[in-house]
């Protein structure tokens, strides 16, 4: 794969597990990938996109209407451009959005209209975990 099609969707659900995709998203980046974060309202909380930003070198994405003046898909530019999407953490709630098709915020909105292969990293409670709804979403 060439340089120019090593790009990845990071896809940044709101845990305290966090700090492990500021982790993968450096990590990725020194092994040559183009790395594109998404942010959830939630991830937001929890870590600034500005640190993303510092991590990829990239544009964070973390709202739907973000550029919506200059370019009506602007927000889908992830999706169009990765080769791959990871969610990293994923919750129960994100897996739960993305499992029912929800296009609520743009990792989910992205997520739909993605083709390629998607990596789920869950992160939560082992009880959240146990749980058979969150088995069925996964």
């Amino acid at each position: 794969m060439s340089e120019a099609q090593r790009h990845i969707a990071l896809a940044v659900g709101g845990s305290v597990a966090i700090h492990r995709a500021l982790d993968l998203a450096s990590e990725l980046r020194k092994r040559g990938w183009r790395v594109t974060a998404l942010m959830t309202a939630s991830a937001q909380k929890l870590v600034s996109p500005l640190f993303f930003k510092a991590m990829t070198g990239e544009r964070v994405f973390h709202d739907l209407w973000t550029g919506a003046d200059h370019d009506a898909y602007d927000h889908l530019a992830p999706a169009r451009e990765a080769q791959a999407m990871v969610f990293a953490p994923a919750t129960a709630g994100l897996i739960a959005r993305l499992a029912a098709g929800m296009a609520d915020d743009i990792v989910t909105t992205c997520s739909l209209a993605f083709r390629g292969p998607r990596l789920l990293c869950p992160a939560m409670n082992h009880r959240m975990w146990a749980n058979s709804l969150v088995q069925e979403n996964v």
